[in-house]
């Protein structure tokens, strides 16, 4: 079910340019400082989409108690769904020429808005990013992009592929018209990794994306979000997530330019999943994806790890050199880059 609330001095006017969706599940402490940082934008013109996603804590009445103070904002509540189902929510009450999504936990520096939106009127681009600060552990790090410029659609998703722009929506404006009934169409139990699909889906609708060393978000790593407690219980997400990028790229007729990283994708993306829960190792996609990697990777790195999910008994030995790593990293003191 769907309650929608807004504020009762709201008046039905022209939509304003952009929406900003923001999904939200127990996250009381952390909203009012999201929508603060949005409400003091320099950029005036948008409206906000408070999607509360069936939290237990008071979340939906701090939802509500901004949308009372201010007529831009819009509250929507629904029953536990992910966030894919919230943001989808989101966008189909939205009414914005531009659509910006924001997790509740984050948030905007104060020309976000405006630089967004002036680079999309001004080079006419599809999709518009801009850097980010990720903070963790009270860390800060500055993320740059290696290349600025406007990028066709097929530039864009080799970038996508290589790493060498946004793979999720965090900082990105996006033009309404790219999305489609094929953008949200990923399973709602794809709980971690469903920010690149969403991306991915979308790009392949865009022409031109700009793509710029801004910075527009500030990303804070939680300790207790998804990617940190997800629970590896079936390979079935990880499948899902995959075949469903495929499908995309397919329908698009691009598989052809990305196909080996593609698959260095999905066989990391598999490995993960068993290294956190070894008893999917054994799993019937797991062979059927690594035996297709194999006659596609030439990397002898990624060829090794297709044999050992090829060869199950060795993914125990990876799960100890992985706790090695691990243990190396967290006895790294980190370095802010400030």
């Amino acid at each position: 079910y769907t309650t929608l609330f807004r504020s009762s001095i709201y008046i039905m006017s022209q939509g304003p340019s952009i929406s900003i969706i923001i999904p939200i599940y127990n996250a009381e402490t952390l909203i009012e400082n999201c929508v603060n940082s949005i409400l003091s934008q320099a950029y005036t013109d948008y409206e906000i989409i408070l999607v509360d996603d069936g939290s237990i804590d008071k979340s939906l009445q701090v939802c509500q108690n901004i949308a009372n103070k201010h007529h831009n904002v819009i509250v929507l509540h629904k029953k536990n769904g992910g966030q894919t189902s919230a943001r989808k929510l989101g966008f189909e009450y939205s009414t914005g020429e531009y659509i910006y999504f924001v997790d509740a936990d984050d948030y905007i520096p104060q020309n976000s808005l405006s630089f967004l939106y002036n680079k999309a009127i001004k080079e006419g681009l599809d999709i518009i990013e801009g850097a980010t600060i990720s903070s963790f552990l009270g860390v800060n790090k500055k993320e740059f992009f290696s290349n600025e410029g406007i990028f066709t659609k097929i530039e864009h998703l080799k970038m996508m592929y290589k790493r060498n722009c946004h793979q999720d929506l965090h900082a990105v404006l996006y033009k309404r018209n790219l999305f489609t009934k094929e953008t949200f169409n990923i399973p709602y139990d794809v709980r971690v990794g469903e920010d690149f699909y969403l991306n991915l889906s979308l790009s392949l609708m865009a022409d031109r994306i700009g793509v710029y060393n801004e910075i527009v978000y500030h990303y804070i790593e939680n300790k207790q979000s998804i990617t940190h407690v997800y629970k590896f219980n079936s390979i079935r997400p990880q499948e899902y997530l995959i075949e469903c990028s495929r499908r995309e790229l397919l329908r698009h007729n691009l598989f052809y330019f990305v196909k080996e990283d593609f698959y260095k994708g999905a066989i990391l993306c598999i490995l993960t999943a068993c290294l956190h829960n070894l008893s999917l190792r054994n799993d019937k996609y797991i062979r059927i994806i690594a035996m297709e990697a194999m006659s596609h990777l030439k990397d002898k790195y990624y060829k090794f790890l297709c044999f050992s999910l090829l060869h199950p008994i060795f993914i125990p030995f990876l799960v100890i050199l992985n706790k090695v790593r691990k243990s190396i990293l967290s006895k790294m003191r980190p370095i802010s880059c400030f």
